[in-house]
């Protein structure tokens, strides 16, 4: 995952999942099923391979940006190949014990001590993905996924051995989902607010998904709803692009990470 471009959001969160999350939320939030129903196969790998030719290419007007299902399904395909998964494998064990563990505040704090030792671009992309499935959940009235049905696609994807055993997985799956639940439901627990930077950069950020999404909002042409992903993906694009030049032109900072294809999708 460290070798993937970087978001226009945070060094630590890799361009692929600020991309997808920003479609997700300005088109899918209210789709129901969203992150269950899967998108058409040959989308995905498309979408996926471009990603991988590099950024600077990327073909903002491909229609395949506007289907939600391809773009969550790209997300979770994504995650699902890491070499090392998001929640590593090296807590693995101990977090499916402390989800054994009972009462349930003891619990809780049990898989917090753990998740607070995540590697820093873990922890980051791990916290601005459940925050944003939280907000998927908060719309669970109308897309039918609340936190157990997140937790239920997710589980799995983000938290699994290092071995990828079928047998531990069968075995623990209750629990995989149990965790990715318990994140989503007590997502200030986990990742306080007013820690949460990437939150506030959202809003900051003049050509943000989320600002671009509420302009779309007030028309109601087809051709402008059309547009949604382009725009989304053109800002973001932008906006990393334009973090990447600050990165060559200033020599204390690491601009390595953002020149490498995300070679995990």
């Amino acid at each position: 995952m460290e070798s993937c471009p970087r978001s226009s959001l945070s060094e630590s969160i890799p361009l692929i999942v600020e991309l997808c999350v920003g479609i997700v939320e300005a088109r899918g939030l209210e789709s129901i099923a969203v992150y269950r129903i899967p998108g058409n196969s040959i989308a995905v790998n498309a979408l996926s391979d471009s990603l991988n030719r590099g950024f600077d290419g990327l073909n903002q007007s491909d229609p395949r940006w506007n289907d939600v299902n391809v773009i969550s399904s790209l997300m979770k395909s994504f995650f699902r190949k890491l070499p090392d998964p998001l929640v590593t494998s090296e807590l693995y064990g101990a977090l499916i014990e402390a989800s054994k563990t009972e009462p349930e505040q003891v619990r809780i704090n049990s898989i917090k001590r753990l998740v607070d030792e995540l590697p820093e671009p873990h922890y980051s992309t791990l916290r601005y993905l459940v925050r944003h499935l939280s907000r998927v959940a908060g719309k669970s009235h109308m897309n039918k996924m609340d936190a157990q049905y997140l937790a239920i696609v997710f589980g799995p994807t983000l938290i699994r051995p290092g071995d990828d055993s079928s047998v531990t997985m069968v075995t623990d799956m209750s629990h995989q989902c149990r965790i990715v639940e318990t994140l989503i439901d007590k997502v200030d627990f986990f990742f306080p607010p007013d820690q949460d930077q990437v939150d506030n950069t959202v809003q900051q950020q003049p050509n943000s998904p989320t600002q671009a999404s509420n302009s779309n909002l007030s028309s109601s042409t087809d051709d402008r709803k059309d547009s949604f992903a382009k725009e989304i993906v053109s800002s973001i694009i932008t906006a990393a692009r334009k973090k990447r030049q600050t990165s060559l032109d200033s020599p204390e900072l690491d601009s390595d990470r953002v020149d490498v294809a995300p070679t995990n999708i």
